[in-house]
């Protein structure tokens, strides 16, 4: 008799600690991604899904092949081994009309892409290589722009308001 009544309290017990750690109320989960590559430098996690927001812009300005003010961002590397070069490459879907910009998606505006810059206002057209940028061993950003332009130059080209949005891609190349 007094066996069971030891053992009842033990079960009991026993019962309430397997219950507590097996749902904890404050828990969460954590991933982590990435990967390895054989560059001469690795691109910043900050650096990896980059948004850039373009502002509001008046269709006015974008008449004839006219450009708004520049937007700059950076692409972050980390950990660059050596001295030496290298070339960003833009990819993603081309304006219809200038081939050179990024077209406008995802939205009714119409008339315009996005011109790709240096820091020094030089276009990269999309689908080729900026020129050589330098970077040196350690963390390094490389400083572009991005501008709203208008795609035609012709007086009759019509620069449709309205919201957009628009993806590319970008690949570095070291030498």
């Amino acid at each position: 008799m007094q066996m069971k009544k030891m053992w009842a309290p033990l079960l009991a017990l026993s019962f309430l600690t397997g219950t507590a750690q097996a749902a904890p109320e404050d828990s969460g989960k954590i991933t982590f991604t990435g990967a390895i590559t054989a560059s001469p430098c690795s691109i910043a996690p900050d650096s990896t899904d980059i948004n850039v927001p373009m502002g509001v812009v008046t269709a006015s300005v974008l008449k004839q092949g006219g450009q708004a003010t520049p937007v700059p961002f950076n692409i972050n590397l980390l950990d660059c081994q050596a001295d030496s070069t290298v070339t960003v490459k833009f990819t993603g879907t081309a304006d219809g009309t200038d081939g050179t910009l990024l077209g406008l998606q995802g939205g009714h505006a119409a008339g315009a892409g996005i011109a790709l810059l240096s820091d020094n206002n030089t276009q990269i057209p999309l689908g080729e290589d900026s020129s050589d940028i330098q970077i040196n061993s350690g963390n390094n950003s490389i400083r572009l722009q991005a501008a709203l332009k208008g795609n035609s130059t012709e007086a009759a080209h019509v620069v449709t308001p309205g919201e957009f949005t628009s993806l590319a891609t970008f690949t570095l190349a070291y030498n």
